[in-house]
C-alpha cells in the first residue's frame, strides 16, 4: 500500500498583543520574533496600541511590525485591520501574547490555524481570564512551573496542553552559598522595574530588608523604578 506523505508546511507565526509598553512581555516578544527572523521563518507582530518604546529594537532586527493608533481608531476598526493583515500574512499559528484584545483575535481565525494563548505573569486575574477563551484555544504557554500548575487547575482548560516556556533566570535547586564577614564587599542588590504590588509584589521588600538586617550581612539595596508603591 502506498502511503501519502503530507507536505511539510513551513511555520508562519503571528504574534498579537494589546500593546508594546516597556516591560518584560514586550522584551520577550522582541527577542522571540527576532530569533524567528534570524532563522528565516516568516513572522509578524501586531499591536492594538500605538506606543512602542522598543521601536528601534524591532526595526533593528527587521521584525515586521504593525502598531495601530487607539487614539484615532475604535476597537472594532483596529480588530478589522488586524484580521485583514492576518488574512494577507496567512499564518499557520497565532499567539495571543498579552491582553484580552489579542485573545479576541483567536475567535475569528479559520480552521487549521494553531491558536496559542500566552500568559506572562502569575497574577490571580490571568487564569480565569484565559480560561474564558478555552473554546478558541488549542494550547496555552506560560513562563513558570507554578503558572503551569495553576493554569492546568482551571476546569475549562483541563484538556488543553499547557507548556512551560522558561524565559527568565533559572534558579538552581541548591544555590551556591557565600560567606560575609567584616571588611568584605557588601551584597549589592538591584531591583529594576515597576514599583507596584500587582505582579511585582513590592510589598515584600520591607520584609526582605528586615531579614537581611537581622542576618548581619552587609548589603546595599537600590530600587530603580516608579509606580503606585514608590512612597
Amino acid at each position: 500500500m502506498n502511503h501519502v506523505v503530507p507536505p511539510v508546511v513551513s511555520p508562519r507565526i503571528a504574534l498579537v498583543s494589546c500593546g508594546l509598553n516597556l516591560g518584560g512581555s514586550t522584551t520577550f516578544l522582541c527577542n522571540f520574533a527576532g530569533e524567528l527572523v534570524r532563522r528565516n521563518l516568516p513572522v509578524q507582530v501586531l499591536s492594538f496600541q500605538r506606543n512602542n518604546p522598543l521601536a528601534s529594537d524591532f526595526s533593528g532586527q527587521n521584525i515586521p511590525l504593525l502598531c495601530l493608533d487607539e487614539r484615532r481608531c475604535i476597537f472594532e476598526d483596529r480588530m478589522s485591520r488586524v484580521l485583514a493583515e492576518l488574512r494577507q500574512f496567512r499564518p499557520t499559528a497565532v499567539i495571543a501574547c498579552l491582553g484580552s484584545e489579542s485573545f479576541e483575535v483567536l475567535r475569528y481565525l479559520p480552521a487549521g490555524v494553531l491558536r496559542v494563548g500566552m500568559a506572562q505573569a502569575d497574577d490571580p486575574l490571568i487564569y480565569p481570564g484565559i480560561a474564558r477563551y478555552a473554546a478558541h484555544l488549542d494550547q496555552v504557554a506560560v513562563v513558570s512551573p507554578e503558572m503551569k500548575r495553576k493554569m492546568q487547575a482551571q476546569p475549562a482548560l483541563a484538556r488543553h496542553p499547557v507548556h512551560y516556556l522558561p524565559y527568565g533566570v533559572p534558579m538552581p535547586e541548591r544555590p551556591p552559598t557565600r560567606s560575609f564577614g567584616a571588611g568584605q564587599t557588601p551584597l549589592r542588590i538591584l531591583y529594576l522595574g515597576r514599583v507596584e504590588r500587582e505582579q511585582k509584589r513590592v510589598q515584600l521588600f520591607p520584609q526582605m530588608l528586615d531579614q537581611l538586617k537581622a542576618s548581619g550581612i552587609p548589603f546595599h539595596c537600590t530600587v530603580a523604578g516608579d509606580g503606585s508603591e514608590k512612597a
